[in-house]
This record gives C-alpha cells, sequence and structure tokens, in this order.
C-alpha cells in the first residue's frame, strides 16, 4: 500500500460530460472479466524455445449445452484449424455467430491477443441462466496448431454464479497438422486427427502455459469508480466542515475516466483518470483534480494484483492536483 500527500503542481482544466454507473444484472445474468495470463516462458518450457513467443486474439463464445466448437477427441471444424495454426479469429467467430442465428449460443467473444509472452489480457463478457457455457481459445504461436482454451465452461456452481473461477491453461493439439516443433514447416494432418493435449515434443513436461481467471463483475461497490475494463477501483471519502463524513458517489465518463460528486450531483468535487503508461515507464498512472477543499480520502486499487495507492487532501487545503506516474508498478 502506498500513501501520499498531494503535492502542488500544475492544475489541468477538464471539460466534463454526464456518464451513468453499471447496474447489476441480477440473478437471471451476470457479467464477467476472463483474464489471460501467460507463463509460457523459456524458464516453463526450455525445449527449443522460440524466439517470438505469443498468444492470438482471444476468440469463442457464450452459448448452451445444445452446441460445441471443440472437445477433446473431436475433430476441429475448419475455425478451430484457423484458429489453431494461423491464429485466425475468423471463420471461427462465424461459426459462433451462426449458432447465435440458431438460438443455441448468445455471443461471440472477440479480443486481443498477447504479443510476447509471458503477459496477460482482460475481456469482458455476459452469461445468463439460458446461456450460462463459455468457449474461449487462443493460439500458441508459433506452432504446427497448438492452443489453449476452455470448452463448454459452466460459470454456475451450486445453482448460483461463481464470483471467481481458475482454470488452468495446459496446450492442445488441434490434430490439423503434423509438426512436432514450434517453428515445424507445414504438414497438413489429412484427414484431421482428433484433439487432444499436446504431451509431445516440447510441451511434454508436464507445465501449464497460463491461466484464465473468471471473476463476476456486476455485484459491484455501488460506491466505487470502475475504470480500464473494471480493473481499477476507486472510491472517495470525504469530511465537511461540521465533521460530517460521507463516501463518494461515482459517476462514470469513460474507460479510463470519472468524477465524484459530494453533496449535490450537479457539483462535482473530484475527476479521476487512470492511465495505462505501461508501454513508456512500465506503470499505470493516476491522475486526479479536485474542485473542493474539505477532506478527501482517495483510494485507487488494481483488482487484479491486490495493490493500493490512497491519497489524502487536509480539510480546508485546496485539493492540489494528482499526478502521479509510479502509481501501479503492475503492467501489463
Amino acid at each position: 500500500m502506498r500513501r501520499f500527500t498531494l503535492a502542488t503542481c500544475l492544475f489541468t482544466l477538464v471539460t466534463l460530460t454526464t456518464g451513468a454507473v453499471l447496474e447489476a444484472q441480477g440473478t437471471e445474468s451476470a457479467i464477467y472479466r476472463v483474464r489471460f495470463k501467460a507463463d509460457w516462458s523459456a524458464q516453463t518450457h526450455p525445449n527449443n524455445f522460440p524466439s517470438n513467443p505469443h498468444f492470438s486474439g482471444l476468440i469463442g463464445g457464450v452459448h448452451n449445452d445444445q452446441v460445441s466448437f471443440w472437445e477433446e477427441g473431436g475433430i476441429a471444424s475448419d475455425g478451430m484449424e484457423e484458429m489453431a495454426e494461423r491464429g485466425q479469429q475468423s471463420p471461427l467467430d462465424a461459426e459462433v455467430q451462426a449458432a447465435v442465428d440458431a438460438g443455441t449460443a448468445r455471443a461471440v467473444i472477440s479480443a486481443g491477443g498477447i504479443a510476447v509472452s509471458p503477459g496477460s489480457i482482460s475481456t469482458t463478457f455476459t452469461v445468463t441462466r439460458n446461456y450460462p457455457l463459455l468457449t474461449l481459445v487462443s493460439m500458441v504461436a508459433p506452432s504446427p496448431d497448438w492452443f489453449v482454451g476452455v470448452s463448454g465452461l459452466s460459470l454456475v456452481e451450486n445453482g448460483d454464479w461463481v464470483t471467481e473461477k481458475v482454470v488452468t491453461l495446459y496446450g492442445w493439439d488441434a490434430g490439423t497438422d503434423n509438426g512436432g516443433s514450434y517453428t515445424a514447416n507445414d504438414s497438413n494432418t489429412s484427414p484431421r486427427a482428433p484433439i487432444t493435449l499436446s504431451n509431445y515434443g516440447p510441451m511434454n513436461n508436464g507445465t501449464p502455459l497460463g491461466t484464465f481467471t473468471f471473476t463476476r463483475q456486476d455485484d459491484f461497490d455501488p460506491m466505487a469508480l470502475m475504470l480500464r475494463g473494471d480493473r481499477f477501483k476507486v472510491t472517495a471519502s470525504w469530511k465537511n466542515f461540521e465533521l460530517t463524513r460521507g463516501n463518494g458517489q461515482p459517476i462514470v465518463l469513460s474507460d479510463d475516466t470519472g468524477y465524484f460528486w459530494f453533496f449535490d450531483q450537479a457539483n462535482v468535487e473530484a475527476v479521476v483518470k487512470v492511465l495505462d503508461g505501461c508501454g513508456i515507464n512500465g506503470h499505470f498512472w493516476v491522475f486526479a483534480g479536485g474542485l473542493t477543499s474539505v477532506e478527501v480520502e482517495l483510494t485507487v486499487e488494481d483488482t487484479e494484483t491486490g495493490q493500493v495507492s490512497i491519497y489524502n487532501n487536509n480539510l480546508s487545503d485546496p485539493f492540489q492536483p494528482i499526478q502521479d506516474t509510479l502509481a501501479f508498478a503492475t503492467c501489463p
């Protein structure tokens, strides 16, 4: 935990627009964030480890038990072959969309990949009681036809949505290419072989390649401002000149910016944004500005790591701007 007294620096004028706070979805549906954390490296898999390890864009869908897009022992579809061999999201996305049109799936899930492994990426999606299952995959790249993922994963346990679920990821072989090393030449498997765990060659050491962590997002704190895909949780508490205490009411402006009001919804008290400075100095940045002289404690939490930064403004002091470019060394 890091605690700061606000330093004096130039104040930046911020133009405000209106926003809305995410509302809980109730028991019939749930919002989840999935974090794909890749651990695959020369340390975990030293046998002929490639020079450019990465994972392709995530692709899959939310569906029911009337459809399956891949399974152990099954034969890969055209979409699965393109994903596993070339990291293409299409035509697997079209196969999921066809299931949506047929009523057996709810939505396609498509997100970016991991440019360099180890690394991580997150995305959010919604499941419902009628469509509680998730299929999600990503190519191990480079490789002949190896991938990681889940198939028909249920996010309902004991009749209710899980709060958090961690899935350990091992390499799978799509059965569409005969190659036995990361950079083997294309050698088409015809006919296609069944999908199996990739338990030979450089993958044959029993070590996982990473994890999917599913965290429910709609069971949320109404006093919290959730930023950057709900990764950063921001709260503000205040004390006025009558020594009355309270909590700031959050309003979302964009994915990285929001503000708090304390006494009147039309009276903005503090504006906050969390910026991705990972490519510049390896940190997430916290910038904030205030239009108040009451006591304020601003708390910013990285919900993926649990790291917290706290910023304080003393009673009767004009709120000084925050420009903390070392706030969170928790990239990516």
